[in-house]
């Protein structure tokens, strides 16, 4: 594994379409190694892809092992703003019956970015407060692109509206965890096309600047092996046409990657393309993962 994915928090976003749920859950299953490690791989806002590519039971916003060593969670905002309200209020049945009443819940959907701090807090209470059983790695597979970004600069903007208090407090403590190099690292996938590596290079930059975050890996997915330097001198006619043009667009795709890992000035891995889908995939990514000497 690479030393950057030692840190406790890894997350994984990028263009929609890139794999980046296929990456996010084969990083949760290698650092999980086989059940030595406990391992959080958490959706978002409800999403749950995760399932078909584990290969197990639907999500649910309440935390669960699906294989030895990595739970996975489909977060909702509501679900981990009660959990938070529970937390706070140091009263269950009356954290219930405050957030059961539909206007309560109505006034709190209207705060933008609200339900992306809830869940945010929660992952940081679960990354460094919960002392019950607590998690090594959290894997947390972001929004695509846009939505990444604005998922990471929330809590920024609520503290900015916050009057002092509980709230203030808290948006200021998962600024911190999220901006602690130490602690948390942003992976951005890519394609290795030529548009896919534009706007990983356009995210990486808005992540490092507004969302004040610390890059880890561009991971190029799908990426060719590199060719060879040497003419196929034993191949003829077509195939020979074939093997040369696939030996340009891999050379291609190579120089690309290369180009925007130090645009964007961080470590790059590329990930081949597996066969098959789902489970098959993830799995044959894990290993690949773990295999990494870098």
């Amino acid at each position: 594994m690479h030393e950057l994915t030692r840190s406790r928090v890894q997350i994984v976003t990028g263009k929609g379409g890139v794999g980046k749920s296929a990456v996010a859950a084969a990083l949760a299953l290698a650092l999980a190694d086989d059940g030595s490690k406990r391992v959080l791989l958490a959706t978002l806002d409800g999403a749950d892809d995760t399932s078909r590519l584990l290969g197990c039971a639907p999500l649910s916003s309440q935390e669960r092992e699906v294989l030895p060593g990595v739970w996975a969670v489909a977060m909702t905002g509501e679900a981990a703003r009660l959990q938070y309200a529970i937390k706070v209020l140091k009263f269950e049945r009356m954290a219930r019956l405050v957030f059961a009443n539909r206007l309560v819940r109505s006034l709190l959907d209207f705060v933008p970015g609200l339900n992306a701090v809830n869940q945010l807090g929660k992952l940081r209470w679960h990354t460094l407060e919960d002392s019950s059983a607590p998690f090594d790695h959290v894997v947390i597979e972001a929004p695509a692109s846009g939505h990444a970004l604005t998922l990471l600069r929330s809590p920024t903007l609520i503290h900015q509206m916050a009057p002092p208090g509980p709230m203030r407090r808290d948006t200021a403590a998962v600024m911190d965890f999220l901006r602690d190099p130490a602690l948390t690292r942003v992976h951005v996938v890519s394609l290795p096309s030529a548009m896919s590596c534009r706007e990983s290079l356009q995210l990486a930059d808005a992540l490092r600047e507004r969302a004040q975050v610390s890059l880890g890996l561009f991971i190029g997915n799908r990426a060719l092996p590199q060719a060879p330097q040497d003419e196929p001198r034993e191949a003829l006619g077509a195939w020979r046409r074939f093997l040369v043009s696939e030996a340009e667009r891999s050379r291609s795709e190579q120089r690309r990657l290369c180009e925007t890992a130090a645009e964007i000035g961080v470590p790059r891995v590329d990930v081949p393309e597996f066969p098959g889908d789902g489970a098959a995939v993830v799995r044959e990514m894990a290993a690949y993962f773990r295999g990494l000497k870098l």
